[in-house]
């Protein structure tokens, strides 16, 4: 009974050491990820100088000038793309008071967000920034399936890990390990991408005051 206690203690000792392996390995993903945009901007700008020393004005050195801005503004405003990096950038020099749980907060759902400009005189245009009513209840309902469905799919994998862990089968409990850090991860990525259900109405008149 003795051996049989320390060999299941020995497993899962293993398969702790596995998920902090995991873990750690995803996380290194994640800033390397974010070096590749550094070393993207640079790479452009690199080209964009050589090309200058040249005394080439071509068309591509107008692109890589336009893909050096782009990917700087993306960095600059923690974006994936450019539409949500201009609305972020305008929204950042509006209110410079903005933390960065707001900001945060903010770019949940940037992709729900638009500008609506009002003539209140033929001299005179007034901008409201308008939150998308629709748009952002479809993406809280995305979030919330697909959150779901990840928390359905961890207590599987989890269950079945233990059930594999208590039978000492070390191949399975390895790769329902590497299944269940990869789903907590895109549990944790979702939840940072979707707004939370009901929630549309003071996020409203907080997009509202922001311009």
């Amino acid at each position: 009974m003795m051996d049989f206690d320390k060999s299941l203690l020995a497993l899962i000792s293993s398969g702790i050491t596995i998920l902090i392996f995991l873990f750690t390995m995803i996380f290194n993903l994640h800033g390397r990820m974010k070096l590749l945009r550094n070393e993207k901007i640079s790479l452009y700008k690199d080209i964009s100088s050589a090309l200058q020393s040249f005394g080439k004005n071509t068309e591509t050195l107008k692109l890589l000038e336009k893909k050096v801005e782009e990917e700087s503004l993306m960095y600059v405003t923690k974006t994936n793309n450019i539409q949500d990096a201009k609305m972020m950038l305008i929204i950042m020099n509006r209110n410079p008071e903005l933390t960065r749980r707001d900001e945060y907060e903010l770019r949940r759902y940037l992709d729900c967000i638009y500008i609506l400009r009002k003539s209140e005189s033929p001299l005179a245009t007034k901008n409201k920034l308008i939150l998308s009513k629709s748009k952002f209840i479809e993406k809280t309902l995305l979030g919330f399936s697909i959150n779901l469905l990840q928390l359905l799919i961890m207590g599987v994998v989890l269950y079945a890990l233990m059930r594999v862990i208590f039978l000492k089968i070390i191949a399975a409990s390895i790769i329902l390990s590497f299944s269940f850090v990869v789903t907590y991860i895109s549990f944790i990525k979702s939840l940072t991408k979707h707004p939370p259900l009901f929630t549309y109405k003071p996020n409203k008149k907080r997009v509202e005051s922001l311009l």
